[in-house]
């Protein structure tokens, strides 16, 4: 085995280095989907690691340039790193796509508790209801390997909290950090306490951020309000010299967010997640990991403040269309309740084994109410049927040395799955179905090898296959506007729908040596029974939407695509990185590209840091391709290739006091990510901030 450590002495400099080790880290022996195994480490700023199906990243260290990243939403830090992207629909709640993988395709587990959207609208992601300033790292599975975080992951995403009680930090730290944006006009401050004795550790955090209106590089100006403000706290006791509990709790307020992707705006999110954990870590190869959890999310969206013309769907080029003087509101409510229970079991017949299951139930209810300019309810529509999915599995892995230089890692889980709705809509019962109901059991497994080649040089293979059930919207939902398509269609859900299957196979190469660092991958993924999106003859709920109406089906789909990363010191002061990622889907049923596929991308960026002074300069290159491959009969639009660059530099002026001033798109580009939405009123895809100068204060104690 061969690990890097990294002294944190080295600074920055070499903390950036790792962030782009952690994208193909080296062979270890833990694969990241089993019990918690590493321990982590009390550092500000945020760990970003994309994990291997065998391995889990070998360095636990800061990521200097994620924490100067300083996102409004943790989706934002995804789109940094090759291979992975995100939605804009507004300010907040980027969406997380995966190599082209979207919404309950990703699962999104926050300390092990899996999350879910609220909004029937997709308003919010599972990553947008906890500050990215609350956290510590964010572990990234590309493929279908993280089987033991949970139920029907074709990716994985795992958010991890600040533990309060580390070994070697003891004692009160905390920090307070201030910021401001311009041209968002974005304003930022929080704080955080941890405390901790031999036994007993707690922290504290809190946060408030608000924003208005941007304007783009080609001088539109953006709906961009929101407003939000989180708390939480954490209290973790040693019950034992190798046992401890912990519990959490966190809250979160969002409120008048504007949304130029959607029909509509989002009035508030009220957000709650209670977690107990229990665990012991007394020996590296044995251990038991015990959790339970609730979440929800109380959500209301309504049309106040939305244009009162749009393009008229039936007539794009004419002139526009008046919208009705009618207020709709849509309050809905999620629940998510769920535990999980593991055992590594050390070595069995020369096997590492870890066992153990989870159980999750989610509950979904939404309505459409609609009023009269005078305040009195005209109509009343569900949209979600107060739907409920549970699911309870089973996991189990194994890995094994096959010599000095190779290690093979399988993994196995059994779901059984229940869905079913309470009250569907008349207009459901009589044109889609009259079922209310599903069960399933579902099989996955995946087995990975990966070798040494030599002190420099590893690679690595894997191959596997997860079962994804449909969530409630792709069940029982009744003609809102899609999210699987940038144009806001009605689509109506299928009970009748089967589980996708996804199947990939990945292969890796790396390389590392002391002034330099390589890596390259590729994979190839089919998926069976892919739930997509096909027109009907259904009337529209709206005469303002797009004519057709769709519903989800049954299909099958492919996608291939390969990410590539360096790393050089060119001398001392000079770290230069450089990384890309292409990717290609295609939907073989509807017999064209698959819709919200990124372009080929290419990031550069050239640090200045000397290592005796206390100050560091920047510059960053991002740029995309031109993405002509596009789903015309979801109204995906093609969008032309930007390039963008961003300069920053930072100073620590006395001890614990920092600053960092820049500015983001330098240039001033007009551009737009390819996956943002379209604005539903100007069929217009929602654009990127122009430029935006920034500072950032920040006193750690």
């Amino acid at each position: 085995m061969h690990t890097l450590t990294i002294p944190k002495e080295r600074g920055t400099l070499a903390m950036v280095l790792a962030t782009v080790l952690a994208l193909a880290p080296p062979l270890h022996a833990q694969q990241p989907a089993g019990p918690d195994t590493t321990k982590p480490v009390l550092l500000p700023g945020i760990t970003v690691s994309v994990l291997r199906p065998g391995a889990v990243a070998a360095m636990e260290v800061e990521s200097q340039a994620v924490r100067e990243a300083n996102p409004r939403d943790a989706g934002e830090l995804l789109r940094k790193l090759p291979g992975l992207d995100a939605v804009r629909r507004g300010p907040l709640g980027l969406d997380p796509v995966v190599r082209g993988l979207h919404e309950t395709q990703v699962g999104v587990f926050l300390d092990g508790a899996q999350m879910f959207s609220g909004s029937s609208d997709r308003m919010d992601s599972p990553m947008s209801h906890l500050d990215p300033s609350a956290l510590e790292a964010i572990e990234v599975v590309k493929g279908p390997y993280a089987l033991t975080w949970g139920a029907g992951n074709m990716a994985g995403i795992r958010l991890v909290t600040r533990d309060p009680l580390v070994p070697g930090f003891r004692g009160v730290h905390g920090r307070v950090f201030s910021g401001y944006d311009s041209n968002l006009r974005a304003s930022e401050a929080g704080a955080s306490v941890t405390a901790s004795t031999d036994r007993v550790g707690y922290s504290v955090h809190g946060v408030w951020r608000e924003g208005a209106d941007y304007r783009s590089g080609g001088g539109m100006d953006i709906p961009a309000d929101f407003h939000s403000a989180e708390g939480r706290g954490k209290l973790s006791w040693a019950t034992s010299p190798a046992s401890r509990l912990t519990l959490s709790a966190g809250y979160q307020s969002q409120n008048d967010i504007d949304y130029p992707g959607r029909l509509m705006n989002a009035a508030y999110f009220r957000t709650y997640d209670v977690m107990a954990r229990w665990r012991t870590d007394g020996h590296p190869r044995t251990g038991f990991d015990a959790m339970a959890y609730v979440n929800g999310i109380d959500h209301d969206m309504t049309n106040a403040g939305k244009p009162m013309e749009m393009v008229d769907p039936m007539n794009p080029s004419g002139p526009p269309m008046t919208m009705p003087d009618m207020r709709m509101r849509v309050p809905t409510t999620m629940r998510v309740a769920g535990g999980r229970a593991a055992a590594r079991l050390g070595s069995r017949g020369g096997f590492d084994l870890d066992v153990g299951g989870d159980v999750y139930s989610a509950r979904y209810k939404a309505t459409m109410r609609m009023f009269d300019e005078d305040g009195m309810l005209m109509e009343e529509d569900v949209v979600w049927p107060d739907a409920t999915v549970t699911d309870g599995g089973l996991f189990a892995q194994a890995a094994r040395s096959l010599g000095p230089s190779l290690r093979l890692t399988g993994a196995t889980r059994l779901d059984l799955v229940r869905a079913s709705a309470g009250r569907l809509s008349d207009f459901f019962l009589q044109n889609v179905s009259s079922r209310d109901h599903a069960t399933e059991a579902n099989l996955s497994g995946s087995l990975s090898l990966t070798a040494l080649l030599g002190p420099s040089w590893s690679a690595s293979a894997a191959v596997g296959s997860v079962v994804r059930t449909a969530d409630a919207n792709e069940r029982f939902s009744d003609r809102i506007p899609s999210t699987r398509s940038q144009l806001s269609t009605e689509f109506v859900g299928n009970p009748a729908l089967d589980p996708e299957r996804c199947t990939q196979l990945d292969l890796w190469l790396e390389a590392k040596y002391p002034r330099a660092t390589f890596f390259v991958s590729g994979f190839a993924r089919r998926i069976g029974n892919y739930i997509t999106l096909m027109p009907t003859d259904l009337p529209r709920r709206m005469e303002t939407s797009p004519l057709d109406v769709f519903q989800y089906v049954n299909g099958r789909a492919t996608f291939t695509g390969a990410e590539a990363g360096a790393a050089l010191r060119l001398a001392e002061p000079l770290l230069l990185r450089v990384s890309g990622s292409v990717l290609r889907g295609t939907d073989d049923t509807m017999d064209e590209p698959a819709p919200g596929v990124s372009p080929a991308r290419a990031d550069a960026s050239l640090r200045f840091e000397p290592r005796q002074w206390a100050w560091f300069a920047e510059g960053t290159v991002r740029a995309a391709a031109r993405q002509g491959r596009v789903s015309m009969s979801r109204g995906e639009m093609e969008t032309p290739g930007w390039a963008t660059l961003d300069l920053q530099a930072g100073r620590e002026i006395s001890r614990g006091v920092s600053i960092r001033v820049g500015v983001n798109n330098a240039l001033d580009r007009d551009y737009v990510n390819h996956l943002n939405a379209l604005d539903p009123y100007t069929m217009m895809p929602v654009p990127e901030p122009g430029r935006v100068f920034f500072v950032r204060l920040g006193y750690g104690f």
